[in-house]
């Protein structure tokens, strides 16, 4: 049960993060996407959402 609480607080870390980057990128994306395009800049989301994840269900399984 610990495991899936860790999950969802990383979802909710994962949320509080990309939410405010997402506004800044809309508002210019010249600037805050550092000269990457939307597939790098998907990538990049790929990665630290699977670090996040793991990072989440690794503290759960430790914790639990």
């Amino acid at each position: 049960m610990a495991m899936v609480l860790w999950i969802l607080i990383a979802f909710i870390l994962h949320a509080l993060i990309e939410v405010p980057i997402i506004y800044l990128m809309i508002g210019d994306m010249a600037k805050y996407s550092f000269g990457l395009n939307w597939n790098q800049l998907m990538l990049v989301h790929y990665i630290f959402m699977t670090i996040l994840l793991l990072a989440g269900a690794a503290v759960g399984a430790y914790c639990g």
